[in-house]
């Protein structure tokens, strides 16, 4: 763990690195504490700071990645299996990744 005295611009780098730059958003399984525990702070200072510095959740940080990723195959895809796609980008079942897609852009 880091000492008490966070700095929470490195904190929120690291962060970004772990999950966009390693692309592990696209783990399925991943959770805040697994994040927390790889950059050495708690789950709490991580959701803490997510919040404070990022202005959003845990979750809806890796549902956007996970969204504009998906995004990103399906526009530059003729063809779409959205179950494979939905894997690919993390989401855990077809229905979720359909259901946050189409909340997020409308189709």
């Amino acid at each position: 763990m880091r000492k008490p005295n966070l700095n929470k611009q490195q904190v929120v780098c690291d962060i970004r690195n772990y999950i966009e730059k390693q692309r592990n958003y696209r783990n399925a399984a991943l959770t805040a504490a697994d994040v927390a525990d790889a950059i050495g702070i708690s789950r709490t200072s991580l959701s803490n700071i997510m919040r404070e510095e990022m202005g959003v959740t845990f979750l809806q940080y890796i549902d956007k990645l996970r969204l504009q990723q998906a995004h990103h195959i399906i526009a530059n895809r003729k063809t779409c299996d959205l179950e494979h796609i939905a894997l690919l980008v993390g989401f855990a079942t077809e229905r979720t990744f359909k259901e946050k897609y189409k909340k997020t852009y409308g189709i």
